[in-house]
């Protein structure tokens, strides 16, 4: 009896701290197998997405549209609320040199202008400007590839003149990182990786 109790004594804490141990492994060093790729053509996504399918759990693209006059990713709330749904969206808290990302649960009201910029000046490409009703710290992914991403309701987007751009969301099952070459398009937003939850 006495040898069971000190074997029990010994296993609870070896098996608890094996746990904890693999728990925080996983949160601090495990492989990122997220990417969003960012497209110019539709038909480019779909080609690249085709030739890494055995590779891909799940992906999913949506169409919005780039103003390199503003640097910004222009989404329709259908859009961007099929993103949020991958949970791909984080708000940004920064203390000092830290910064904390929350994953977004829903949009706010639209126009909504998600930058980390000082600058809050949203034009198209035919130099119409845009006001948000919202200003918010949220990134695609854990940094935004550009430096704004603006929400409209169908018809201010439809209103909105820049080029199409498709937004991929991959979750890859080998390491993101060493196969981000494989997501390269010829756009001019590059792909990038994140931590797909």
């Amino acid at each position: 009896m006495k040898k069971i109790l000190i074997a029990l004594i010994i296993i609870v804490p070896i098996a608890i701290t094996g746990f904890l141990g693999y728990d925080f492994f996983k949160k601090n060093f495990a492989h990122v197998h997220g990417i969003i790729m960012y497209s110019d053509n539709k038909d480019e996504a779909d080609t690249i997405l085709e030739n890494n399918k055995k590779y891909i759990d799940k992906s999913l693209t949506v169409e919005g549209k780039y103003s390199s006059k503003s640097d910004v990713l222009v989404l329709n709330t259908q859009a961007a609320n099929k993103l949020i749904n991958e949970k791909v969206f984080n708000n940004v808290t920064k203390k000092g040199d830290k910064f904390k990302f929350k994953t977004v649960e829903n949009l706010s009201a639209e126009p909504a202008l998600w930058t980390g910029k000082e600058d809050k000046t949203i034009t198209d490409d035919k130099g119409q400007s845009v006001k948000p009703k919202s200003t918010k710290y949220i990134v695609l992914g854990e940094y935004s590839a550009t430096s704004k991403l603006l929400i409209l309701n169908d018809e201010d987007y439809q209103k909105f003149d820049a080029k199409a751009k498709f937004v991929s969301v991959i979750k890859e099952k080998r390491d993101a990182d060493k196969v981000l070459k494989s997501y390269n398009t010829s756009g001019s937003i590059p792909s990038q990786i994140f931590p797909y939850k």
